[in-house]
């Protein structure tokens, strides 16, 4: 098939509804400042009558930037299966390599037969073969793919004798899991979770709200044998994918007394010891950056040298959750490990979005969900709060000595600044940028990248703290994808 590239009239251009309802706003505007930016380098496609096969985001942003015209390709007398196959094609080559013309026809003939019937199905991705399967054209072949996606890795079709390879989704273990933050992230990248450890009971009753299906141990780790969980899931030493953890971080946080013999500290132990114990493929390790500063860092030392002992090649780096469409300036030590028979050196990924402003993570939402004011002293500060101060500009300002720098008024123009999981209507929190009261808690999910229906539970400062706590679900889904990519050799 030749695959060739035209200029075509935007009104000629025809968007499917239900293509519509898979882009919000937030996602339109990441899309339209790369095109000013960058150029529209990555033409859409559509079929012969013009209705949209690939590209609705790209569509949308150059309606709103006034484009008359934009880079097409036309792809003729395509089966729904087919459709799909370029679909996948073109999102692989856009991920791996930017767009190649090239590049991109000869993914997608690898996918296609073009007789308008089946797929020959390679290297597809477990989830994108199971939303194939839902197509009409080839109902009869659904079950033996299904019965086989939990049985191999690869299934020989009924109808032309190929072979369909099937990469299964990774596996999952997270240690120090709270609500569920990293979880939800592993989640939206197609990996499957199976066991979770926590020990705070409100943190144990929001994950199991929000994550039904997921092996959930609330007892103390420090007492846990890491050899009857691997009898209790089945799984051998070696066999799972990917060992995540947040190991408590108080006693390394620039925001608190930063105790270098807080008991809390020696967490990390634990994690070693379940490390030692499953031998993952990969892990992933998340703390503050206060863990690699001052009279932190001879522990931080301590810690690669562990990891790195238990057979891991080991890179750690300092990522801001905003350059990952998390609309908050958040910055989170990210240690990364991948088992040294792999041969395979560890890689964050890129930023990857433009900061995303307050006003445009909030502009869609209707669900304030709990409301606090401050009181007292904190009260009357806020009412002389300008949008993006803090109460230490305060204090510059009128030449005042406080301790009131933690009583932050957000800007409408720019992303949050890091959550805190304590808030205190006294003295500490995040205030909204013109109204003198503290962010809802339906404000603070849109803030931390948590779905509008994350299921929260108990007082206004119980909910703030899970979510401050948590790990933003977009940072991790970007880790887990990365990190995805190098296990499957693809990156």
């Amino acid at each position: 098939m030749k695959l060739s590239i035209t200029d075509m009239p935007l009104k000629d251009i025809h968007l499917l509804t239900r293509a519509l309802k898979e882009h919000s706003e937030r996602q339109i505007e990441q899309i339209k400042a790369s095109i000013q930016a960058f150029g529209f380098n990555d033409p859409i496609a559509v079929d012969e009558a013009g209705t949209i096969i690939e590209g609705t985001g790209r569509v949308l942003a150059a309606k709103k930037l006034g484009m008359a015209t934009i880079p097409t390709i036309v792809l003729q007398h395509l089966s729904e299966a087919q459709k799909k196959a370029y679909r996948i094609a073109h999102n692989k080559i856009a991920l791996n390599t930017g767009f190649d013309l090239d590049a991109l026809k000869a993914e997608f003939e690898s996918l296609c037969q073009l007789d308008g019937s089946l797929m020959a199905l390679t290297g597809f991705e477990a989830l994108e073969l199971e939303d194939l399967l839902k197509l009409p054209e080839i109902p009869e072949l659904a079950p033996e793919l299904t019965e086989s996606l939990s049985e191999s890795k690869s299934v020989t079709c009924p109808h032309c004798g190929g072979v369909v390879h099937v990469l299964s989704r990774l596996t999952v273990i997270s240690l120090f899991a709270g609500c569920g933050g990293s979880s939800l992230g592993y989640k939206m990248a197609g990996c499957d979770m199976l066991a979770a450890i926590e020990r705070d009971s409100h943190a144990v009753s929001t994950y199991r709200a929000n994550h039904p299906g997921t092996l959930l141990l609330d007892e103390d780790i420090t007492q846990l044998d890491p050899n009857l969980i691997m009898t209790k899931l089945n799984l051998k030493s070696g066999e799972l994918d990917i060992l995540d953890g947040s190991p408590p971080c108080q006693g390394f946080s620039l925001a608190g007394a930063r105790q270098v013999n807080d008991p809390r500290n020696r967490l990390f132990l634990d994690y070693i010891r379940f490390l030692q114990a499953f031998q993952p493929k990969a892990f992933v390790m998340e703390n503050v950056p206060g863990l690699v500063s001052g009279k932190m860092q001879s522990t931080f030392q301590e810690i690669i040298q562990a990891l790195t002992a238990c057979g891991y090649t080991v890179q750690a780096r300092v990522l801001n959750a905003a350059h990952y469409g998390v609309p908050q300036a958040r910055k989170r030590l990210i240690i990364l490990g991948i088992r040294n028979d792999l041969n395979i050196v560890p890689k964050h990924p890129q930023p990857a979005t433009l900061p995303i402003s307050f006003r445009e993570a909030t502009r869609t939402l209707y669900e304030m969900g709990l409301i606090q004011v401050p009181v007292g002293r904190a009260l009357a500060i806020a009412r002389a709060l300008q949008a993006g101060e803090s109460g230490a500009h305060l204090h510059q300002r009128f030449q005042q000595k406080g301790h009131d720098f933690s009583l932050i008024r957000l800007h409408w123009h720019k992303p949050s600044p890091t959550v805190c999981k304590t808030i205190r209507p006294g003295q500490c929190g995040l205030l909204h940028p013109v109204e003198d009261r503290f962010l809802s808690i339906g404000e603070l999910k849109r803030v931390c990248s948590f779905p509008d229906d994350f299921q929260l539970s108990g007082p206004f400062e119980q909910q703030w703290g899970r979510l401050g706590n948590a790990v933003p679900p977009l940072l991790m889904k970007a880790i887990a994808e990365s990190l995805s990519l190098q296990l499957k050799g693809k990156y």
